[in-house]
């Protein structure tokens, strides 16, 4: 116990601020609904990242059927046995999104993977705190996302916008209106 305090308090945060963290009803709250929040965004990237994709490489394609599933492994999971990964990998192949937005993306993964893996860690702990600015990353990729599949595939596909431009702005998605209410 001895060694674990004195390695708690060479980081920076007393022994008693991170009992104060976790025994304090208002704080343990407001951690685990950012905690809960975050790893609710996280899915909301990933499914903008995977499903999206997914659904638009097999666009009209019975996916049980071996050779629609080889075309999706082609295009998409060839390049990484994470179909997370190689989805991120085809996005930024085809412009979807750049390099930064990779470098984003990667960040805030591992964060997700900590706060998923670690969870104890974040709330009883003074030194470690959930990183809520990565809220608005994932709200700024998924709107890129969202934007660029609702441009490409959802307006072409719907005639009632036949001969209409359509502007980013006046696109959202229901992605970005529930990211929109989480932050």
């Amino acid at each position: 116990m001895r060694h674990k305090d004195t390695q708690q308090q060479s980081r920076g945060a007393k022994p008693d601020e991170s009992w104060k963290k976790l025994l304090n009803p208002e704080t343990l709250k407001g951690n685990l609904i950012c905690a809960s929040l975050y790893l609710t965004a996280f899915e909301i990237l990933k499914n903008s990242v995977v499903e999206q994709l997914k659904a638009y490489i097999l666009f009209g394609l019975d996916e049980s059927t071996p050779a629609h599933r080889a075309e999706y492994e082609k295009e998409v999971l060839a390049r990484n046995r994470s179909p997370f990964h190689a989805s991120v990998s085809w996005l930024q192949d085809n412009g979807v999104i750049d390099a930064a937005d990779v470098q984003k993306i990667d960040s805030i993964r591992k964060h997700r993977n900590s706060l998923a893996h670690e969870l104890l860690k974040f709330i009883a702990s003074a030194d470690t705190n959930i990183d809520v600015s990565k809220l608005q990353e994932i709200c700024e990729i998924v709107t890129k996302i969202d934007r660029r599949w609702i441009q490409a595939v959802e307006v072409p596909a719907n005639p009632v916008y036949d001969g209409q431009e359509i502007t980013d702005n006046a696109v959202t998605s229901g992605n970005m209106l529930f990211l929109d209410m989480i932050i």
